[in-house]
């Protein structure tokens, strides 16, 4: 098991049995027992809308880049102004 595995289950009894299959040099367990879809699972973004969208969401997105850069490297008051433009913008 090296250091950055991450083993997640609904129940402690399940997650201790994937620590142990890992530790064993085996996968832990893919299916949950629940039954339900895996927590992992990742669904494609819906496709944007053809013709003229709402500008505000282009902008939206160039603040929210600009603040996981910002966070990325430390600079929080930066970021937060990021953040406080996007409200300022939803708030209109």
């Amino acid at each position: 098991m090296a250091a950055n595995d991450l083993v997640y289950a609904d129940t402690d009894p399940q997650d201790l049995a994937d620590v142990q299959r890992l530790q064993s040099g085996l996968r832990p367990a893919d299916t949950p027992s629940s039954g339900g879809p895996a927590v992992s699972e990742t669904r494609a973004a819906p496709a944007p809308a053809a013709g003229g969208g709402d500008p505000r969401i282009q902008t939206i997105r160039g603040h929210l880049e600009r603040y996981r850069t910002l966070v990325s490297q430390g600079r929080l008051a930066e970021a937060g102004r990021e953040l406080e433009a996007v409200q300022a913008l939803v708030e209109r």
